[in-house]
């Protein structure tokens, strides 16, 4: 039988000294609770991933159609393969870092994309895989500075991080040194699957070229067994100059040729790779007598190698070899253009968008005449031919555009069936028809609607299935439908300030905001504001009101009226106490009385030395209990706010709710020898068959970006337990 350390001997009544990370706390285990041999063994269950909400919209030409009817976007560390009319997915988990560009082939359906730099040892690298495929890479490309020369007669080279199924391609000798890229901007790939590019962030603004295994020229038809390490690359370039935004391969390219352009704030260059001569010849795209802006936005249009750049300032470009032939300002500013060469039997050459969201179908036309009397034209420019917006077009039932919303795009894709993929900035995917192939033009699936900035608060509702809702750094309150997968575009809420946290009511008809120092009561879903009151007036140095809400949570029915308390912590070291009471007021002449709930505001209770980070109550809704910053517990009786000074009082009392605070006897085990003391985020329980929060199974996040699945309770140190990314999970 194992003893977990924070059990006392059982004739004393005693709690004892338990290891929390680096610091040890004197805890208290249910005078009940008898030790279980396998509560200190990983739990069986283990963390599977359902769906990934949200998108990265903000990369230029992060968007693609693949050949067999699918789209492919970048969220987070993972490449998402999607199905165009239901949400299924597949995903590509190749990447240690956030992905921050992606490039297709798609007639070899072959996909290349980009990462950062992780944090601590490592550098960026980009990936070659198939989306029908994503199981594992075929090529990983890193770089690295040959200085090493030839290998000592037959002997293999051995890297010692290779992992199984890990090939080295070709032979590389330990003694090269990793090239530092702080990330790599913009990836292409050849439509022949031979080369490949990628744009680093380093000082030199290198490009980085190699040349892939016979295994990328040929279509995939079976799971990839094996992955080609290429750590010394072909040819390594130092562009210098602004940073690559963007770069784009020649779709046409035979199997020997290579040519590619890239995209920076200030021009736009034309790479071609000699395989005969190992060289890179490149040129820069010449204006001529056309005005240059700066320029967001590059695609090839045709077979003999046109392009299509857009202007900042509204300017469509038509590029011929490296020269402007033709331009003209289309819209007050464009985001991206599109050639249409893919759809057959139209009259239209290309879509484009502007930062309204409007876009704009058009084509090559002569200019009219100058004057009624001359008939000699002024020239081919783009021209307009039709304008619309999303909220304009029918959609599919649950599909609507919501009205008001001007998405910035930054990335278009068009397949041959006139289906359009269309990115903004505020990490929004929508794919709808033009209606240039006999179909009606429609909006068919609004994929990704995410936040623009970081998301702090998330709550689930606790009466509808599959209902939550997120809050972010901008106030913008968004809602998801979990099991339809998809987000609820006509319900947002725009508060005035960064959104902390959120907490549902335990009927669910009532929204709880914490924010900088201020608690917003809403009602749900009207989201009408029904009580707003400011707790913190602590001023930082930038004489700033207010600290953060950082947690919320109701109690249980504390009497026979069905009255609650609200508990908000705050980083002031101070718990704000509400009491949510119900009412009967009597009605007017022809109406009866009715019920309506006060919200009063009860105290402050004090007494932390530090910021408090998580509330509990007990069922009874008697007592409250706090973790804070400096791994304190405190206990307050709710309805005198007395501070009681020994924990043992409510060792034996139920709980309200699945266990989330971070320091307590169940959780002890959690803690690891290499935590800190802020290292460990959040906690939850998981619930029971029954729907109740009495689950066996405890969730741990914590700054290493994982998500820990432990046993509940784990009061044994170190307890073993399953191990994910976070960022891989939600």
């Amino acid at each position: 039988m194992v003893r977990p350390r924070s059990l006392p001997p059982p004739e004393r009544d005693a709690g004892v000294l338990t290891d929390f990370g680096r610091h040890r706390l004197m805890v208290y285990a249910p005078s009940t609770w008898k030790p279980d041999k396998n509560c200190a063994k990983a739990p069986e269950l283990q963390l599977v991933r359902e769906h990934v909400y949200g998108m990265d919209g903000s990369a230029p030409q992060s968007v693609h159609f693949t050949m067999d009817g699918r789209c492919v976007y970048i969220a987070a560390r993972l490449c998402i393969i999607e199905d165009l009319l239901q949400p299924r997915q597949t995903y590509f988990e190749g990447h240690n870092a956030d992905v921050l560009c992606l490039s297709l082939a798609p007639k070899l359906d072959l996909a290349i994309s980009g990462q950062q730099e992780p944090p601590g040892v490592g550098s960026s690298y980009a990936c070659v895989w198939c989306p029908s495929y994503p199981s594992r890479a075929l090529c990983r490309l890193h770089c690295f500075l040959d200085r090493s020369g030839a290998t000592k007669g037959d002997e293999v080279p051995r890297h010692r991080d290779r992992k199984e199924g890990e090939v080295d391609f070709p032979f590389w000798c330990p003694g090269d040194r990793r090239a530092q890229l702080r990330g790599i901007s913009a990836v292409a790939i050849a439509a022949s699957g031979r080369f490949a590019v990628m744009m680093a962030l380093d000082d030199k603004r290198s490009i980085i070229l190699f040349k892939l295994p016979a295994c990328c020229a040929k279509p995939v038809t079976s799971e990839v067994s094996q992955t080609y390490v290429i750590r010394v690359p072909t040819m390594v370039v130092a562009s210098g100059g602004n940073i690559c935004e963007l770069a784009t391969t020649n779709p046409f390219d035979s199997e020997r040729r290579f040519r590619f352009a890239t995209l920076n704030k200030t021009a736009v260059k034309l790479y071609e790779y000699r395989e005969a001569s190992n060289e890179l010849v490149h040129g820069a795209v010449i204006f001529g007598k056309a005005p240059q802006q700066h320029l967001n936005h590059v695609a090839y249009a045709t077979e003999a190698g046109h392009l299509l750049m857009c202007g900042k300032e509204g300017r469509l470009y038509d590029v011929h070899g490296s020269h402007v032939h033709h331009s003209a300002v289309l819209s007050h500013q464009l985001g991206c253009a599109v050639s249409l060469w893919k759809i057959k039997g139209q009259s239209y050459e290309f879509l484009a968008a502007d930062t309204t969201g409007t876009f704009l179908l058009g084509r090559f036309e002569e200019d009219p005449p100058a004057k009624p009397r001359k008939t000699r034209p002024l020239g081919i420019r783009p021209q307009v031919a039709e304008r619309f917006t999303l909220e304009q077009l029918p959609a599919k039932p649950g599909q609507e555009f919501p009205k008001g919303l001007r998405p910035k795009w930054r990335s278009l894709a068009v397949n041959e069936r006139g289906l359009v993929l269309a990115a903004s900035e505020g990490h929004m995917l929508v794919i709808f028809d033009l209606g240039l192939t006999g179909q009606r033009r429609c909006i068919w699936r609004v994929v990704q609607v995410g936040h623009k900035v970081e998301a702090w608060a998330l709550a689930h509702h606790p009466k509808i299935p599959g209902l939550c809702a997120s809050g972010d750094e901008r106030g913008v309150i968004h809602f998801w439908d979990l099991e339809q997968r998809k987000p609820l575009l006509e319900k947002t809420y725009r508060s005035d300030q960064t959104v902390h946290r959120l907490e549902f009511s335990p009927e669910g008809d009532l929204l709880v905001l914490g924010q900088l120092g201020i608690v917003t009561i809403l009602e749900f879903p009207s989201l009408q504001s029904v009580h707003r009151r400011r707790v913190s007036f602590v001023k930082d140095f930038r004489g700033q009101e207010g600290e953060v809400i950082s947690w919320i949570v109701f109690s249980n029915y504390a009497d026979g009226e069905d009255s609650r308390y609200l508990a908000c912590a705050c980083w002031d070291q101070n718990i704000y106490l509400f009491r949510l009471v119900w009412r009967t007021k009597a009605g007017h002449k022809h109406k009866g009385s009715e019920r309506h709930r006060e919200i009063m505001y009860r105290g402050t209770l004090t007494g932390n030395s530090s910021s408090p980070t998580h509330v509990m109550f007990t069922a009874d809704a008697q007592f409250l209990v706090s973790n804070s910053t400096d791994l304190s517990i405190l206990v307050w009786r709710t309805g005198t706010g007395e501070r009681l000074h020994c924990l043992a009082a409510v060792r034996d009392m139920p709980r309200a709710g699945p266990w989330r605070n971070i320091i307590g006897w169940p959780v002890a085990g959690v803690w690891k020898k290499s935590y800190a003391q802020s290292d460990v985020n959040a906690v939850c329980q998981s619930y029971g068959s029954g729907g109740q929060p009495d689950g066996d199974v405890l969730a741990v996040a914590d700054d290493e970006h994982m998500v820990n699945l432990y046993r509940f309770p784990a009061p044994i140190s170190l307890s073993q337990g399953r191990q994910q990314l976070g960022n891989q999970v939600l």
